[in-house]
Parts: C-alpha cells; structure tokens; sequence
C-alpha cells in the first residue's frame, strides 16, 4: 500500500532569493532522499492574507534506479537564475537551510514558468546518467546538439543553425533570448529547443524538448 512521506516539518520548504526570481510568482523547495521509484506528490498552498483562499497540485515524479546503468539524463529544469556557491555561504544563503537550491558547485533557482520576455534568458541545467567511460581517459566522450525551431501555424520550422558542441556530465546552458530572437521578431512566439545528446563511445542518443513562448 502508499506510504505517505511528509516533505515538511523538521525540513520546511525553504523560499528561493527574490533577486533570482523571474518570470513572476514564487519558488520553495524542499529536500528529501528517496529510494527509487515512482511517487505522487501533493502540495497544499493557503492564501494566509485572504482566508479561505487554497493552491493545490498533484504530480508525479520517478526517482531513478542507477543500478539499471541506462543511459539516460535527468530532467530538464528551467532555471530563474544560477550562481557559483560561495565557500563560505552569505546570511540570505545560510537562512534557507543547508543544501537548499544547491546542486555540486552552483546554486539553482528554478523557473516556475516556461514563458518569457524578450530580454530575459534561456537557461536550464541537466546531468547524464550512466555515459561509457573510456578507459584512457577515465572521462565519457559526450557530444550534444541544440536545435532551435519556431511554431509557424501548426507545424515547427527550424529556427537559427543548431549548435553543437562537447559536453561533461553536467550541462548548464544559458542564452540570452535577445542574442536568438530576430531583430523584428513578432511577438509572442513559441520555440521548442530539440535537445540530442550522443555518446561518442556507445554510438547511444537521447532526444529530449524544451517548449517555450516568448512575449
């Protein structure tokens, strides 16, 4: 049967630095291991200024299994803002609990909305699971393609030349949308980014796709 597993209490939801914030609204995050496997998670939100007034979401996440050794990458996640954690973390930081926002060496805001305007930026972060390692080297050999495209009616059109490039394990990609929009670019417009990532050594790829709507 469902066990319940509670996300608050001794380690509350902590709220993201409002200098990261963009894209309206508000960020909180909480922290918990869990063994792999699929879980629902239901967050209960209440309006303490307007009584009565309740936010409810329900979603499901998959912790995964690294013993499987798929390849494999985390899921995207739409950043608000990123920034290099200090050695020693600054009072705003130390408030927010240990651990909060932060993943190796970066701090990670994410981004409650995938729409945008023209002169924020693009960035989202994603690790890969489980590359071939080359016994020389002791590093993968990971190659990773970023193609842009435009709604035009109903069908997609590609949209700038795709870039492509090496990347490590850890992916943090950030572009200003000013630098992909045309000068004229009606607005508001839809993209998708088509992300392929290839391992050099196994010949394996992954597809995945960013949607996103510029205003």
């Amino acid at each position: 049967a469902p066990r319940p597993i509670n996300l608050t209490g001794e380690q509350p939801f902590a709220p993201a630095p409002e200098a990261a914030l963009a894209g309206g609204g508000f960020v909180y995050q909480a922290r918990r291991n869990l063994p792999p496997g699929t879980y629902k998670v239901a967050v209960a939100v209440e309006d303490k200024v307007m009584r009565g007034q309740m936010g409810t979401a329900v979603r499901t996440i998959t912790v995964p299994d690294f013993r499987t050794k798929e390849f494999t990458t985390s899921s995207i996640c739409l950043l608000s803002g990123f920034d290099r954690v200090e050695s020693e973390p600054g009072p705003e930081a130390a408030a927010q609990g240990p651990g909060a926002y932060v993943l190796g060496s970066f701090r990670l805001v994410p981004r409650p909305s995938a729409t945008y305007g023209k002169d924020e930026a693009l960035s989202f972060y994603y690790q890969v699971y489980n590359p071939t390692i080359d016994p020389a080297t002791g590093e993968p050999d990971l190659q990773v393609s970023y193609q842009f495209q435009i709604k035009d009616g109903d069908a997609w059109k590609p949209f700038r030349k795709a870039l492509v490039k090496p990347i490590h394990q850890v992916e943090l990609f950030s572009i200003d949308l000013k630098d992909l929009l045309l000068p004229n670019q009606p607005l508001p417009v839809d993209f998708r980014l088509e992300i392929t990532l290839t391992d050099q050594k196994s010949g394996k790829s992954l597809r995945r796709e960013i949607p996103f709507t510029v205003r």
